[in-house]
């Protein structure tokens, strides 16, 4: 299975995409989008909650 077939790694992906659009409408900046797209992609590995290759 790929990451793209990997149902929590699309949900995952979907969640940062909603979020981003949220913040996007709120007029933050894209230096905000790539600092919170960061952050949740820290904490993803840190709680191992995706495998590696779907981390990529």
């Amino acid at each position: 299975m790929t990451s793209f077939e990997n149902p929590k790694a699309i949900r995952h992906f979907q969640s940062i995409c909603d979020s981003c659009q949220d913040l996007v409408t709120r007029f933050y900046k894209p230096s905000d989008l790539k600092l919170y797209g960061d952050g949740y992609l820290q904490a993803s590995r840190n709680c191992s909650s995706l495998e590696q290759n779907d981390q990529e």
